[in-house]
């Protein structure tokens, strides 16, 4: 019974299996540490746009590669990501022509 608990979707997992999964989970952990590391090494903005369309990299790679369409909700948010990564860098433009009290609630 605590076997079916502990893996609740693999029975017996094969010892085999074992040395891949901790492979994988590996080069999970080590490609996270670079992505962070990478994204200290250029400047904010830049690095809030990848982070901010990785999202989107993954959904297109799920079509790509698995030949998953998403779905109609997933589009919406993958463009409005896009949207807002392209308009990041002109927020120093846009923000002195607001008026007055919508720069104080912004800033």
């Amino acid at each position: 019974m605590q076997q079916q608990i502990i893996f609740m979707f693999v029975r017996d997992p094969a010892s085999a299996n074992w040395g891949g999964l901790f492979f994988v989970s590996l080069l999970g952990m080590s490609a996270n540490l670079l992505s962070i590391k990478a994204c200290q090494l250029i400047s904010p903005p830049v690095a809030s746009i990848l982070f901010s369309l990785q999202i989107v990299f993954a959904y297109i790679l799920q079509s790509v590669v698995m030949h998953e369409v998403p779905s109609d909700m997933s589009i919406a948010g993958a463009t409005l990501i896009i949207f807002c990564a392209i308009f990041v860098p002109f927020e120093p433009i846009v923000v002195p022509r607001l008026p007055g009290r919508w720069t104080q609630q912004i800033m």
